[in-house]
Order: structure tokens, then sequence, then C-alpha cells
């Protein structure tokens, strides 16, 4: 499994009357970050977001580091220097408790044909949008 620097903020717990259907925020994000529509798909996020984001590979991103990010402006810079990708995330996984989610996934057609998996969690603000998301992946695929 990757290894690196834990998220920095702690979940938010002024959130508990959020009733918005995670999974479906989660494939609006994927599709419209998939398809290069970068600020739709930042526009799934909370103007205060806290995104926190395992070290990118095979983006404009690429780096060694744990990316966080805060903000929806911020945020969305950064998905358009990720730029669009050949790869995309498909949702195996989810289960929701009021406003946080925890869901896994894979991302498939990485360079090379290969396939990583991932386990992120969020929270939903009021408004349905992703208040706080943070997210880790395996170096490989993980298989059941």
């Amino acid at each position: 499994a990757y290894s690196c620097d834990g998220a920095l903020e702690p979940m938010p717990t002024d959130v508990l009357d959020a009733t918005a259907d995670a999974a479906l925020v989660v494939d609006d994000y994927f599709g419209a970050l998939d398809a290069g529509r970068f600020d739709e798909a930042a526009a799934c996020f909370s103007q205060d977001v806290y995104y926190s984001h395992p070290p990118y590979r095979h983006t404009g991103l690429d780096g060694p580091e744990r990316r966080n990010f805060r903000g929806r402006d911020q945020l969305a810079a950064a998905f358009r220097e990720r730029g669009q990708t050949s790869f995309g995330h498909e949702v195996t996984a989810s289960v929701q408790r009021g406003p946080h989610c925890i869901f896994e996934g894979r991302i498939t057609d990485l360079p090379g044909g290969a396939t990583i998996t991932f386990l992120s969690s969020l929270t939903l603000g009021a408004d349905g949008t992703i208040r706080r998301y943070v997210s880790f992946y395996c170096d490989g695929e993980v298989v059941r």
C-alpha cells in the first residue's frame, strides 16, 4: 500500500444535517474530472473544501508528496494543472452515514495498462457539496 503523510485537517463536525447522496456527488465529480470538465468537477466541492490526495502520478502534478488543497478555487486550479488524463475512476463500494462516506474504487487504463485501487473518505456540507475529501491508494491493484 502507498505510504505518505496523513491529511492535515480533522473531519468537520458541524455538518450533521447534510442529507445528500454521497454516491451521486462522487459520480458527478469523477464523471466531470475524467472528461476534463475541471470547473464542473470543482463545483462538486464546497467553497471552503479541504482536499487531500496522495502523490499524483501520470499527470501534470507529478511528484512524490501528498497534495493538499484548500478552497474550491485552489482545487479547480489544481485540476487544470493536473490536466485531462487517459485513465478513469470506478467506484466499487461505498457506505454513507449522515454526511460521512467511505468508498473504494479502481483507477483503470493507466500507462502500460496498469490498474490501482484507492480508498477515500469525504464529508458533505449542508448544501450537498463535498467539504472534506481525503484519499489513499495502493500502488498496484488489490484484488478480493
